[in-house]
């Protein structure tokens, strides 16, 4: 009865330790991208910015009022076999800036922290490319501008891991990306007919 009970208890603890180990792949908790005041991913996965890879943003350096702009995300290490990321987007005083928008539902989810209020876009399940060696195949997503004119700051952490049970052996890269938004101010032509004389001779 006792050596019953020991295998149930022993059951319950592989149980825990697999899911423990595997709980961030269907997302990433929020607060993890780097951005002022959060941690990453190395968090639990360790060596930032501590390898051969590396994390990049692809998004428009200027947006106009509005804008829907596309943002893509990449990372790459090679001999890794699974992916993840994190990102958000920050104005100058770090407070959350625009509109996230899911463009594959499939390979991407948004998650919003109830306490800031910052947004975040990451990777689902199928996301995480298990299995495809040296570099994800990206994640593309769109961010909405607000009417303001803040500059914004993506803030992203990303996972290089080597697909083994724990934590061991896997990479975390960081990167940031910083957009502002057009002047839209220009002077007004002259239409005077000085003002046009005046263009003929320059």
């Amino acid at each position: 009865m006792v050596r019953g009970k020991l295998l149930i208890v022993a059951s319950a603890i592989l149980f825990l330790v697999a899911s423990v180990a595997s709980a961030y792949t269907p997302g990433v908790p929020t607060g993890l991208a780097g951005a002022p005041g959060e941690d990453t991913c190395a968090n639990c996965h360790d060596n930032l910015n501590n390898g051969p890879g590396s994390a990049t943003i692809t998004a428009p350096s200027q947006y106009s009022a509005g804008e829907t702009i596309e943002v893509t995300v990449d990372v790459s290490h090679v001999g890794q076999e699974k992916w993840g990321f994190t990102l958000t987007a920050l104005d100058d005083s770090n407070n959350p800036v625009g509109d996230f928008v899911v463009t594959d539902a499939e390979r991407t989810q948004l998650d919003i922290d109830g306490g800031n209020g910052r947004q975040y876009m990451m990777h689902t399940e199928p996301g995480t490319d298990t299995g495809v060696l040296d570099s994800s195949p990206g994640w593309t997503f769109q961010w909405v501008a607000p009417a303001a004119r803040p500059a914004v700051t993506f803030y992203l952490a990303a996972l290089a891991a080597n697909d083994a049970q724990g934590t061991n052996g896997d990479y975390t890269y960081t990167a940031t990306h910083t957009s502002s938004q057009l002047e839209t101010g220009l002077a007004e032509p002259d239409v005077t007919t000085w003002g046009r004389m005046k263009s003929l001779y320059r």
